[in-house]
């Protein structure tokens, strides 16, 4: 039996990889690819740079997101959260001590977002503890 190859060896090999067999590859699987090599192999950026590659997915993964985005309440509760972190950054918030936070919590809107953090936090820790057991 032989030894498995070294990281060097198989940076070496994908480095070694057409564009063309790579787009093969990963048309076989079911995504579509404009064979440019820049997701796969990395690409040159506006100021000269060699970039990285930038894609790695596969398809269970990319199915399992949309599956879970398709759902109304989860695109609705992200829709939310993002728009709360949108606002949150516009209003330039201000540093806030133990006082502070203790006033905070009076206020009704502090007390809705705070219900649904601990909401959110619950079916986290639901789900987590769910694939923990499996």
């Amino acid at each position: 039996m032989s030894d498995p190859p070294t990281l060097e060896t198989e940076l070496d090999r994908a480095r070694d990889l057409r564009v063309s067999d790579l787009a093969d590859a990963i048309e076989s699987i079911g995504f579509e690819c404009t064979r440019c090599g820049a997701c796969c192999k990395g690409h040159t950026a506006d100021d000269g740079e060699r970039e990285p590659h930038t894609a790695t997915v596969f398809p269970d993964e990319v199915r399992r997101v949309a599956d879970t985005a398709a759902d109304d309440d989860t695109r609705e509760g992200l829709t939310t959260l993002l728009q709360g972190v949108g606002a949150a950054q516009r209003s330039e918030p201000q540093p806030v001590g133990a006082v502070g936070l203790a006033r905070s919590v009076r206020d009704p809107e502090v007390k809705h977002g705070l219900g649904y953090l601990l909401t959110v936090a619950k079916a986290i820790g639901r789900e987590r503890g769910a694939a923990a057991e499996e």
